[in-house]
């Protein structure tokens, strides 16, 4: 099909706005080029994208509509519409539309890529309602997952314990049997055999299976640690560290797994597997405030990373931020727990400084708030002493300059 001159024109002025950020006047070029020439796929979806870029997720999707009208196997408006359903919430619409994407191109790293991404989110939102003990919207969330992935493994184990939680033990052993069958090297599934049956007081059963895990990775302290309970009897598989700050960094094989999840996580960068990694150690004792702390902050870096699927960071982080400020409220000495609350405002900061239209008063508020944990942190004993006093003057100092 020959394309009319001056639609083309338009459409190539309007990418040229695309590329120099100029959004709004892009989409009046792509508005003037489907005006001019209906039938022109790609200046509808530029059109599309133009409103993603400034958010208007609403107002892209006709237009992506318009461009899988015309061509119902154009992967980039797919792969799009799928992205703004899920902006929106609309989560039923936003897997339809991907199941399409991925039907029509499977091989696309684009839509692997979104897979992956929306994967993420949802495991971590069912995790934030799992920690919540809203086991009920947990597993929702997890089987959101399994539409995607029907194979997840983080899921089937999720929602195996989430009815657990839920006192649908017999249900919750159904799953995890089927997930061992399926997987039997998958050492988790027993661990998550053995904390269903020891929730039903067969403290037999339970030592059973936390003996085939250990089996299964016989070097994971973790699994030493759930095993060694069941052993002598422990009463309360949520059982509470002491209050007393000279213990919270008590359970040795919590803190080297976590610190070596971390160090991967510096080294590779954010990824839902690790944080995953984090919150699975988070369910085994989610009391710990060593754990909380760690799993908090990370949880704010991923929403950083993958700031471009979130639409408004400083709502999303208030469960984490909530989180921290718990810890130091009953730990007001836990040096860790400011020095992370700390850099989570710092998160906010550059999240916001990225935004399009700087808000400077929230931007100053932020940066008070960082100082003050970061001079909280500085006032106790602890590795992050010289850390958190370089760190306090820097955001003093911006607060000084700019008020």
């Amino acid at each position: 099909m020959k394309m009319n001159k001056n639609a083309k024109k338009l459409n190539e002025e309007g990418r040229e706005k695309l590329r120099r950020g100029e959004y709004s006047e892009a989409v009046e070029y792509f508005k003037k080029a489907v005006e001019i020439e209906p039938g022109y796929i790609q200046a509808w979806h530029n059109l599309g994208l133009s409103y993603i870029h400034q958010e208007k997720f609403e107002n892209a999707i006709p237009p992506l509509l318009q461009a899988v009208k015309i061509s119902p196997s154009y992967t980039s408006a797919l792969i799009k519409l799928a992205f703004c359903y899920h902006k929106l919430g609309e989560i039923n619409s936003a897997i339809r539309w991907f199941k399409r994407a991925e039907t029509t191109n499977p091989s696309d790293k684009r839509v692997e890529i979104l897979k992956e991404r929306i994967i993420g989110d949802y495991l971590a939102k069912a995790s934030l309602h799992y920690n919540s003990e809203n086991y009920s919207l947990a597993m929702t969330y997890f089987g959101y997952v399994l539409e995607l992935d029907n194979s997840n493994i983080q899921a089937r184990y999720g929602i195996a314990l989430s009815l657990a939680h839920m006192g649908k033990t017999k249900k919750a052993i159904e799953y995890l049997d089927s997930l061992i069958k399926d997987i039997p090297e998958y050492a988790q599934g027993y661990v998550g055999m053995g904390i269903v049956y020891f929730m039903r007081g067969e403290r037999k059963r339970a030592l059973s299976f936390f003996t085939k895990a250990m089996e299964k990775d016989p070097s994971n302290p973790v699994y030493q640690n759930l095993l060694k309970k069941v052993e002598i009897g422990s009463v309360d598989m949520k059982e509470t560290i002491s209050k007393k700050v000279d213990t919270i960094d008590i359970l040795p094989q919590y803190k080297n797994q976590l610190d070596k999840i971390v160090e991967r996580w510096e080294k590779e960068g954010p990824s839902y597997n690790l944080l995953n990694s984090l919150y699975a150690i988070l369910q085994t004792n989610p009391e710990n405030p060593y754990a909380v702390a760690t799993y908090s902050l990370y949880h704010l870096q991923w929403l950083l990373y993958f700031h471009g699927l979130t639409t408004d960071l400083e709502k999303e982080s208030q469960v984490d931020i909530k989180r921290l400020h718990a810890i130091v409220e009953q730990f007001p000495h836990y040096q860790r727990a400011w020095f992370n609350l700390g850099l989570a405002y710092e998160l906010l900061i550059k999240y916001l400084e990225e935004k399009e239209g700087k808000e400077m008063s929230k931007i100053g508020e932020y940066h008070k708030k960082a100082a003050y944990c970061f001079h909280r942190a500085a006032e106790e004993e602890g590795e992050y002493a010289e850390k958190a006093i370089e760190k306090y003057k820097e955001h003093e100092s911006w607060v000084e300059e700019y008020g």
